[in-house]
């Protein structure tokens, strides 16, 4: 069962995209913020990353420091639902990062991504 790291701080949004996923036979597990996206890139491994680019306190550039500084390529699709200047950019600086979204995204969408980065 491939596993899916969640870092997404909206609540609904997390919940949402976690069934998603756990309906289509997927393991999930679920990060509010970048320190607990951190703990837990530490901790376990994970077949992929979806991460939200804007987290309160550390934010998903910090969560992608974090991952190169230790080794860790898990492909990350990265998400944000503001303009973030220059994201394209510095994204491209991050080799695990494998697509870039912007919210609202459909989570049928997002299915779709997952399993194209898969294929």
């Amino acid at each position: 069962m491939k596993s899916i790291l969640i870092v997404e701080d909206t609540l609904e949004i997390n919940e949402i995209w976690r069934e998603v996923f756990e309906d289509e036979g997927y393991r999930t597990s679920s990060a509010y913020d970048g320190e607990e996206a951190m703990r837990l890139l530490a901790e376990e491994s994970f077949e992929l990353v979806i991460l939200d680019l804007m987290l309160p306190g550390f934010d998903g550039f910090d969560v992608l420091d974090f991952m190169l500084r230790r080794g860790i390529d898990t492909p990350v699709i990265a998400v944000t639902g503001e303009v973030i200047e220059d994201a394209r950019r510095r994204l491209s600086s991050y080799p695990q990062v494998r697509q870039f979204l912007f919210k609202p995204i459909l989570p049928s969408e997002l299915l779709k991504e997952v399993e194209e980065i898969w294929d």
